[in-house]
C-alpha cells in the first residue's frame, strides 16, 4: 500500500483556524443571514485538521529509504555479508551481483582490504564497501523553513477563507491551498542542487548533475493528504 512515508510526519500542519492565520483581517463581504450557518459549518470542519506532505512510497521501499537518508543523512552498511556493491559502470546501475550468474565477476580486494571490486573482462563492475555515509540534504525541512514558503501558503490560504467567508468556498479548498503550495515548495527546494554534492562516482553514474535527482522519482513522489 503507497503512503505517505512515516518520516514526514515532522511536517504535520494542524489548521488551528487562528494559529494559522494570526491577525488576519477579512476583507468586508456581503454576507445574507440565510448563509452564515453554512459560513459556521465550514468554519468548523477546520478544527483539527492536519495536512500531511512528503513522499508517497510504499514502506520500506528504496525511494523512502533513500528520501529518508537523504533528508536527515545516514550511514548505511550491509545486512548480510561483509560489503555493498556499488554500480562503476551505467549498464549496472540499480542492479546487484546477485542478478548475476555465480563466477561471473573476479573478486578483486583492495589495498586496504576494507574495499574490492568485482570485475569482468579487466573492466571494473562494482565497488565493494563496508559502509556508505550519505550527507543530511533536508529538502523537507529547508523548503518549510523558508520564509517564501509560508508566506505563499498562507497568501493562498487567506484567499481560499475569504471565499467560504464570503459564501463561496469550503474548508477543503483551504487544506488543499496550503497542501499544494507546499508540496510545489518542496519539489523547488528538492531541485534547487541542495549542496553538498554529489560524489565524483555518483556524477559519473547519474543522467543529472544535480543533487537529489536522477530519473524523476523523488519529484514526482511529492505529495499531500489531508487528515481530520
Amino acid at each position: 500500500m503507497r503512503r505517505i512515508s512515516g518520516f514526514t510526519s515532522i511536517v504535520c500542519i494542524t489548521l488551528l483556524l487562528f494559529a494559522v492565520f494570526p491577525g488576519v483581517s477579512f476583507m468586508p463581504s456581503k454576507v445574507k443571514y440565510t448563509e452564515i450557518s453554512s459560513i459556521e459549518a465550514e468554519l468548523e470542519k477546520l478544527a483539527g485538521k492536519k495536512i500531511i506532505v512528503g513522499v508517497v512510497a510504499d514502506e520500506g521501499s528504496l525511494l523512502a529509504i533513500y528520501a529518508a537518508a537523504n533528508e536527515f543523512g545516514a550511514e548505511i552498511k550491509p545486512k548480510n555479508g561483509k560489503y555493498l556493491a556499488i554500480p562503476l559502470q551505467p549498464e549496472f546501475k540499480g542492479k546487484s551481483p546477485s542478478d548475476f550468474t555465480d563466477g561471473m565477476f573476479d573478486f578483486v580486494p583492495g589495498k586496504d582490504f576494507k574495499t574490492a571490486k568485482l570485475v569482468m573482462n579487466n573492466v571494473p563492475c562494482f565497488l565493494l564497501v563496508q559502509k556508505v555515509t550519505i550527507p543530511e540534504r533536508a529538502f523537507i525541512r529547508t523548503a518549510l523553513d523558508k520564509r517564501e514558503t509560508q508566506e505563499k501558503a498562507i497568501t493562498l490560504a487567506r484567499a481560499a477563507l475569504e471565499r467560504i467567508l464570503g459564501g463561496g468556498g469550503r474548508a477543503e479548498d483551504i487544506c488543499n491551498a496550503i497542501g499544494q503550495s507546499i508540496v510545489s515548495s518542496i519539489k523547488i527546494n528538492i531541485a534547487s542542487n541542495i549542496q553538498p554534492p554529489n560524489s565524483s562516482l555518483t556524477q559519473r553514474l547519474k543522467r543529472e548533475e544535480k543533487t537529489l535527482i536522477d530519473e524523476g522519482d523523488l519529484l514526482k513522489s511529492i505529495n499531500y493528504t489531508v487528515e481530520g
